[in-house]
């Protein structure tokens, strides 16, 4: 969910341009620099314009520290000053120094809320407008290459993603080498590989609609039905990375755990997802989901432990 600039606000620069094109560069290598960068300068700049007491208070309520330095001294930036990013325990912190002078170190939450200055309704609503308005594209890359993957048997093999938090929750895909080359598993003898190339990629094999069930801010509920292949397009746009569980495999359809997870403003949208084994055959149906956005990354502990239950009961 990288937002435009124009989601702030227009910016008066506190921080100054340089230090933006320094931030922007950073970004290539740690995506989080900039962003923190626009919220850090935004948020002076609104402290900016308060008196100690208003500024004590907004900064209390958010959370926010300055642990080293003074707003006073943002006058202090010139061509020699730097940057500095760091990020543990849930926190984010920039620091601006002049040599090895620090200028001001501003610390805070890695909260969804508080970096974008939207609540729970906003950020909702806006998902949404934004997924209305969504140009659906590919987003996906698949490899041609062999030796990137670990052979399964025969002339099956998988394509190692990454894991959220356990090993169970991943975004492994699934190929077979065919006449026609490495294309995705998606037929009804492999349904728990197919289940992961459909739920996972907009390249798997098929038609798939998704009817949801959205549980929204105020114990409200949205029901939409869209194509997969946009809603997990529209997701990775937005920056996240998708990761699935598989639950349990019934007798009529798969009980599958999906997370969409963004890592730098540290929000999950968390879907339990029912697919039935006729989607493989036919290459065409509707999977069900029910959806809960922005679940903050630190608040889904509870969510692992009865994934793990479940898993154990297997």
């Amino acid at each position: 969910m990288l937002l435009p600039l124009s989601v702030w606000g227009q910016h008066n620069g506190v921080l100054g341009g340089r230090l933006r094109d320094e931030a922007q560069k950073a970004s290539k290598d740690i995506p989080a620099i900039s962003v923190v960068f626009d919220f850090v300068e935004r948020y002076l700049a609104e402290l900016q314009g308060m008196n100690a007491t208003e500024q004590s208070s907004r900064m209390e309520r958010d959370d926010v520290r300055i642990t080293k330095g003074r707003i006073e001294n943002l006058a202090r930036i010139d061509d020699s000053s730097s940057l500095a990013f760091a990020e543990e325990n849930n926190r984010y912190s920039l620091a601006v120094f002049n040599a090895k002078n620090p200028i001001i170190e501003i610390s805070f939450p890695a909260s969804c809320q508080l970096m974008t200055g939207q609540n729970l309704k906003q950020l909702e609503d806006n998902l949404f407008v934004g997924l209305d308005n969504y140009s659906y594209r590919i987003v996906d890359t698949l490899t041609t290459e062999i030796s990137e993957l670990k052979p399964l048997h025969d002339n099956y093999y998988m394509k190692p993603g990454g894991a959220y938090q356990i090993d169970d929750i991943n975004s492994n895909l699934y190929l077979i080498n065919s006449g026609a080359g490495l294309q995705l598993v998606f037929d009804a003898d492999h349904p728990l590989e197919s289940c992961h190339n459909l739920l996972l990629s907009e390249l798997s094999p098929g038609e798939v609609s998704l009817e949801l069930v959205v549980r929204k801010y105020g114990l409200k509920k949205e029901q939409r039905t869209l194509p997969l292949k946009l809603w997990l397009s529209y997701l990775k746009v937005l920056g996240c990375n998708i990761y699935i569980g598989i639950e349990e495999m019934g007798t009529n359809s798969i009980q599958v755990a999906f997370f969409a997870v963004n890592n730098i403003f540290k929000y999950n949208h968390v879907m339990n997802v029912e697919v039935p084994y006729t989607v493989f055959k036919d290459r065409k149906g509707t999977v069900t989901g029910d959806l809960n956005l922005f679940v903050p990354t630190h608040n889904i502990s509870a969510l692992f432990d009865e994934f793990n239950e479940a898993s154990d009961d297997k």
